[in-house]
């Protein structure tokens, strides 16, 4: 069992490697909470970890808590952070092509999930005239190699993501449900809105190839459940919260980043 900090919500967590799960946790590595257990349908089971917005989700050693503290990351930092996890994950994609699992270490949505967050956050900071010509170009190459591996995987890999796709949309209603639960941890919300991150970018992805009417009329169904209730129960929260999860350069089509619009 080994013990992280959690930068972008700061949250220490226990995170099992073998499993890729994880659960809110203290300095010794013991537990402070179980994420709910229909997750997986077993009883004390962590919730598997997802981590696909950007370099900030990433769960980094404890004793780098007060070193990351200490220094405050610049738009540039932070992309040059977010290109090397989406150079690392297409990698790890690559080597891991048979071994891909919804739940599994390995997935097929995280070269598209890099994809997309990463895109957001440079077109974010462009419009704010940062300099990051040097890391567009670095991106586009980035984009041609996953080209390039997607037409290698062919229909197989992208049959895999589809099913990815299916998964989170089949779950979906956990997401929704959860934002009615009083005083989420951390760590817990951060994880369901990274769900919900990861659902939109693949709606957005698999439209490319696939027919997604029927999908699509089951998450606007959710949908509008999750928004009403993300809503109304906001003006009961502790706010603190949903401003650890809020991310300006997401598009407005991903409203549940933006709480306060």
């Amino acid at each position: 069992m080994e013990v992280y900090y959690q930068a972008d919500v700061d949250n220490l967590v226990v995170y099992d490697r073998e499993s890729n799960t994880l659960a809110a946790g203290n300095e010794k590595g013991e537990i402070q909470s179980y994420f709910r257990p229909e997750a997986t349908g077993v009883s004390g089971v962590y919730r598997p970890y997802v981590d696909e917005r950007d370099a900030r989700g990433l769960l980094i050693p404890l004793k780098g808590k007060a070193e990351r503290a200490a220094t405050s990351e610049t738009p540039v930092e932070l992309v040059r952070q977010a290109l090397d996890r989406y150079a690392t994950v297409i990698g790890e994609t690559e080597t891991h092509m048979n071994a891909l699992e919804v739940k599994g270490c390995y997935t097929a949505r995280a070269p598209y999930c890099s994809k997309y967050l990463l895109g957001y956050l440079l077109d974010h900071y462009e419009t704010k005239e940062t300099d990051l010509s040097s890391a567009r170009t670095e991106y586009e190459q980035l984009n041609r190699r996953l080209a390039a591996f997607e037409a290698r995987g062919g229909t197989l890999f992208r049959e895999q993501v589809y099913a990815e796709l299916q998964f989170f949309v089949e779950n979906y209603w956990r997401v929704a449900a959860s934002v009615a639960s009083l005083e989420p941890y951390l760590t817990e919300a951060e994880h369901d809105l990274n769900e919900r991150d990861a659902l939109e970018i693949l709606m957005i992805e698999m439209a490319k190839d696939h027919d997604l009417t029927e999908l699509k009329i089951q998450v606007d169904a959710l949908e509008e459940l999750h928004r009403d209730i993300y809503y109304f129960e906001y003006e009961f929260r502790d706010a603190g919260i949903y401003a650890a999860t809020a991310a300006d350069y997401y598009p407005e089509q991903f409203w549940w980043r933006h709480p306060r619009k």
